[in-house]
C-alpha cells in the first residue's frame, strides 16, 4: 500500500494529525454550549418578569387605610387555607419560574396571585393569554417586594372585606 493511501486511511479512521484538534473543538464546543445554555435558563425569568410590567400600564398603588389586625386575619382567612396566619413571601422571578415547573400555580401565596388579577385586569395593554399570565406573576412578584404585609392585608380587605 503506498504511504500516501495510508495517510488517507489514518485520516478516515481518526488516527491523522487533525484528530486531537477536532476533539479539543468538540470538547470546547460543547462547553460553551453548557454556559450558553446555563445562562439561558438564568436570564429568561429575569427577562420574563421584565417584560410582563412592561405590559401593565401603570404599578398597584398601596392602600392608604390599613386594616386592623381582626380585618386582615378574616379577610386572609376568606382567601387562604392556612391557620398559621397572614404572611406575604417575597417573590422573585426565579421562585415563580420554579412553582410554574412544579405545579401550575404561579405563587405560594394565592393572595398575591388575587391583588395581581385584579389589578392586570384593569391594566394590562395586550391581553393575549400568555401577556395575561406573565404579567399577573410579574405584577404579584412587584407586590410582594414593594408592598407590606399590612398594606396586602388592606387591599384584600378591601376586596373581600365582609364575605
Amino acid at each position: 500500500m503506498s504511504a500516501r493511501r495510508e495517510q488517507k486511511l489514518e485520516i478516515v479512521v481518526g488516527k491523522g494529525k487533525g484528530s486531537g484538534l477536532a476533539k479539543r473543538t468538540r470538547v470546547k464546543w460543547l462547553i460553551n454550549l453548557a454556559i450558553g445554555l446555563s445562562v439561558l435558563c438564568l436570564a429568561t425569568p429575569a427577562a420574563l418578569y421584565a417584560w410582563g410590567l412592561s405590559l401593565v400600564e401603570a404599578r398597584p398603588v398601596p392602600p392608604a387605610n390599613l386594616v386592623t389586625a381582626k380585618q386582615g386575619l378574616d379577610a386572609w382567612q376568606y382567601i387562604e387555607d392556612d391557620p398559621s396566619g397572614p404572611h406575604v413571601p417575597k417573590l422573585n422571578p426565579w421562585t415563580v419560574a420554579f412553582h410554574y415547573l412544579r405545579t401550575t400555580r404561579p405563587t405560594d401565596s394565592l393572595t398575591l396571585q388575587i391583588l395581581a388579577r385584579n389589578h392586570v385586569r384593569d391594566h394590562l395593554q395586550d391581553y393575549r393569554v400568555i401577556a395575561w399570565h406573565i404579567s399577573v406573576a410579574s405584577i404579584a412578584i412587584w407586590v410582594s417586594r414593594n408592598w407590606t404585609e399590612e398594606q396586602v392585608l388592606a387591599e384584600l380587605h378591601r376586596l373581600y372585606g365582609g364575605r
